[in-house]
């Protein structure tokens, strides 16, 4: 399958995807969600299915400013100019950053960035796509510095192989956080029933699934 990448939308994956945006009824019953983690091993659906969940949010209302990671955003300095980048906000981080060093100019950005979304008033989810691909010390610090400072009119959406070190406890503790496993991912007969369609009998697709 040929995957065309957009850093700021989302892959484009050229065939059309089997609907899973049931799983992500959870999310938006929840009111005060802020925080949608989705990890698990490569191949089980976490960019789609954000990609699908992110698409009705816009079709709500909600505005979407999506990243899309890789090995060369593991320096804070390359992440803060892709991040602002994603936000409109690229003039403002170079201001920040001139004459400061990296950790003074991604706490300046983070803070100048919540405070705009907050005066804004509408709502936004913020999408880090690949986590895993950019995790280092630094991104680690900037992503904890965004999730302390999430105004409520915003949820940050993290898909990643594994869990990010932010503080998953303290958000699970007070209901703010949806999470999403490998188990979760996972296809039901019912979708592996429409990527099969009739090729397969009910005896086959069910000892398949």
């Amino acid at each position: 399958m040929n995957v065309k990448d957009n850093k700021f939308t989302g892959p484009d994956f050229g065939v059309d995807l089997i609907d899973r945006l049931s799983r992500m009824d959870r999310v938006d019953r929840g009111r005060h969600i802020a925080l949608v983690l989705v990890h698990g091993p490569a191949g089980y659906g976490k960019t789609s299915l954000l990609l699908q969940w992110c698409r009705r949010q816009e079709q709500e209302g909600v505005r979407v400013i999506w990243l899309s990671l890789d090995e060369g955003d593991r320096q804070s300095s390359q992440f803060l100019e892709r991040f602002a980048a994603a936000t409109g906000e690229t003039s403002h981080y170079s201001d920040i950053g001139a004459g400061s060093g990296p950790q003074a100019s991604g706490r300046a950005f983070v803070g100048m960035l919540a405070t705009r979304l907050a005066r804004d008033g509408g709502r936004f989810v913020i999408v880090l796509d690949d986590y895993h691909r950019a995790q280092s010390v630094e991104t680690d610090e900037i992503l904890n510095l965004l999730v302390e400072k999430l105004p409520v009119n915003v949820r940050l959406a993290i898909a990643s192989r594994t869990p990010p070190p932010v503080p998953l406890a303290a958000f699970r503790a007070r209901g703010q956080l949806c999470e999403f496993k490998a188990a979760d991912l996972s296809f039901s007969l019912e979708e592996a029933r429409q990527l099969f369609g009739d090729r397969l009998g009910q005896a086959a697709l069910a000892a398949l699934h």
